[in-house]
């Protein structure tokens, strides 16, 4: 059950994104939500690096961050919004509540 929950919540997030992304630049409403938490690298639950955070902003009335995560094969990096209750801030790095693999199959889709 806690999965299915961890990949609605992705889902929905990546939606918010891709709204958030859409927007020209400068009508980003920008966020002072721990703005320390920018670049700080992203890693999964099981400790694998997937990216950085490049940006804080509100979509759908809430913080979120913006975090370009790096896709397989050299693609180049994806952007993904996270919202505040689906990482763990451990200080030097935030920790996503999903594995690397549960990300790269959302990624995929």
């Amino acid at each position: 059950m806690r999965a299915w929950i961890s990949v609605a919540l992705v889902a929905l997030s990546m939606s918010l994104a891709t709204e958030i992304i859409a927007q020209e630049p400068e009508s980003i409403p920008r966020s002072d939500v721990a703005p320390r938490l920018l670049h700080l690298p992203i890693h999964s639950i099981d400790g694998q690096h997937i990216g950085v955070v490049t940006q804080a902003a509100i979509g759908g009335g809430e913080a979120v961050f913006i975090g370009e995560v790096e896709r397989p094969l050299g693609l180049g990096p994806e952007r993904i919004a996270i919202s505040a209750d689906m990482f763990v801030d451990r200080g030097d790095h935030i920790q996503l509540t999903l594995t690397a693999d549960q990300i790269r199959e959302k990624l995929a889709k």
